[in-house]
């Protein structure tokens, strides 16, 4: 599918494919990651009809059934040229070239990555969270955990945001079983609606009442979560706390101690503690998978939002009539683009954080209120949360190997007044440009 302007992952998430393409191809076992893992090789086609055949069989799995599309037939044709295969949304045909073009298309993973942009419900941009949440459900559910599991480490590597957090199918579809994260997946389809909303918003204050209610939606069903494991007989399976690892940015990038404040101020106010590589480039945090999902969501489209509103003010130009002090010169100088973007991501995290806690902290007390209404047990509520919380420690406490304390970025710059203002303005306003619920880490930003 043709990439549009706002197609960020693009080259990422090609360079993930290429990154596993090998292994695919020869399949068998192979050690990644301190796992022994047994790959079966993928399939390889011997004319378009049999594609095609494949097409209609994938579309018709239970897994994929369910999905919004899939009732949508999908046509196979080959394509002019040899040097890449196409999806034509509107046709709603997958374009491959032929053995005529030495046959390098007629391969599984090539069909699959063009049939997600046919199952990606919101396929702008092209290859979007959406997107390669959507890739790696097909992986899974066709090829094999195993090549699932290959491709959505190595896009967290890269830098590729996953909608959903692991790569389960996309938010609104369904994909014909029953598991543990559904209602999970039923609260991150309300707060990425609930922020589209914001996304639309006329006003400021329409917006800052949609994300402090998407907020609201967050802390409120963390706290449901919490009553409800309390009522879980010790006997029974219950949901406990685990870890991950989100990719933030690139080694060396100075916008990267931005965004890992950003993760940091949504952990804090949803239960969440947080380590933080020594370079920036990850964070890992401990919490129970239901915050886990809620704070990669609230995350991924704040980051998103915080990256494309800092484009957005550097493309005016109106920090070049800034002026910083040079240290080193003894005179002021012109403000850079990357010392504006530096200072705009400041404010825009110092503007969200400040609207998390407010929002968290007025859900809580309504929560707790609601949920103990005529009951006269308000203290039960609040011990329940801090139960919770000191689950979270105890489980931190005994797997967190961290030592010392993070600092961020030490390189200096300046602050850009111009661009302090836009931040806090666009922290302030938090219009979203995206509804999605994009866990995974902020690409690699220029400046």
């Amino acid at each position: 599918m043709p990439p549009t302007h706002t197609d960020r992952q693009r080259q990422a998430l090609y360079r993930a494919e290429q990154a596993i393409a090998a292994t695919l191809k020869e399949g068998g076992t192979i050690e990644h990651e301190g796992s022994t893992l047994t790959v079966e090789a993928e399939r390889q086609f011997g004319d378009l009809p049999a594609i095609q055949t494949y097409v209609d069989r994938v579309l018709a799995l239970r897994p994929v059934a369910g999905m919004e599309r899939a009732s949508v037939p999908v046509t196979v044709r080959e394509r002019r040229g040899d040097r890449q295969a196409h999806y034509e949304r509107d046709a709603a045909t997958i374009a491959i070239p032929g053995h005529r073009h030495t046959g390098w298309a007629m391969r599984e993973t090539v069909v699959l990555h063009e049939l997600a942009h046919h199952l990606d419900p919101q396929p702008s941009p092209a290859h979007g969270p959406s997107y390669a949440a959507t890739l790696v459900h097909l992986y899974e559910t066709v090829m094999s955990p195993e090549a699932a599991h290959l491709l959505r480490v190595q896009m967290w590597d890269g830098g590729v945001l996953i909608a959903g957090g692991s790569g389960r199918a996309p938010t609104g579809t369904s994909t014909g079983t029953s598991t543990g994260n559904a209602g999970t997946s039923s609260t991150l389809d309300k707060i990425s609606k609930v922020l589209a909303q914001a996304e639309r918003a006329s006003t400021t204050e329409e917006a800052s009442t949609f994300f402090a209610k998407a907020q609201s939606l967050a802390t409120r069903y963390s706290i449901d979560l919490a009553v409800a494991r309390q009522h879980v007989a010790r006997s029974q399976q219950r949901e406990t706390p685990i870890h991950r690892r989100i990719t933030i940015g690139q080694p060396r990038q100075a916008g990267n101690r931005h965004f890992v404040r950003l993760f940091l101020s949504i952990a804090h106010v949803n239960d969440v503690k947080a380590n933080i590589a020594t370079n920036s480039t990850s964070v890992y945090p401990y919490g129970f998978p239901s915050d886990l999902d809620v704070v990669e969501a609230l995350y991924s489209n704040l980051a998103t939002h915080m990256a494309e509103s800092a484009s957005r003010y550097l493309a005016t130009g109106a920090f070049r009539d800034s002026m910083v002090w040079s240290s080193s010169k003894a005179q002021h100088v012109r403000a850079t683009a990357r010392e504006a973007r530096l200072s705009f991501y400041d404010s825009y995290v110092e503007a969200i954080s400040r609207r998390l806690v407010a929002a968290q902290e007025a859900a809580e007390r309504h929560a707790i209120r609601d949920l103990d209404a005529g009951g006269g047990a308000a203290a039960s509520t609040s011990l329940v949360l801090a139960d919770k919380r000191a689950e979270v420690d105890d489980y931190y406490a005994s797997n967190s190997d961290a030592r010392g304390s993070w600092s961020g970025w030490k390189g200096r710059t300046h602050s850009v007044p111009s661009a302090a203002a836009a931040g806090r303005h666009a922290g302030q306003r938090a219009r979203l440009t995206s509804g999605r619920a994009l866990p995974g880490g902020a690409k690699a930003l220029d400046g």
